[in-house]
């Protein structure tokens, strides 16, 4: 728990965003029946209805991720694909022309 806590979620997602997501039949105010009734519908729901409003109802590409908190550890969602994250060495120095004290980040 604490700072340590703290320090392994920043290094895991360091974007302060956090986003829960369910599935919307999963909704905690639908009883057992509803959640089954709204999971038996959502599969059709695209081709009985949306598709009469122009949408395409085919499966789609296959998503690897949606965020960054569902990839690996150094990895963050792009493209809905989990990439490894650049580590960025800077070198830092308090003289012009590259002399005098450095400092690395």
């Amino acid at each position: 728990g604490g700072v340590s806590k703290w320090m392994d979620l920043v290094e895991r997602n360091p974007t302060p965003i956090r986003m829960h997501k369910m599935q919307m039949c999963m909704h905690p105010g639908f009883s057992s029946k509803h959640a089954a009734e709204c999971a038996k519908a959502l599969k059709t729901y695209c081709v009985d209805h949306l598709s009469r409003k122009g949408a395409a109802c085919n499966a789609g590409e296959k998503r690897e991720c949606q965020m960054d908190t569902e990839c690996p550890l150094h990895h963050a969602c792009r493209e809905f694909e989990c990439k490894a994250i650049p580590i960025c060495h800077v070198k830092m120095y308090d003289g012009s022309g590259y002399r005098g004290s450095s400092y690395s980040l």
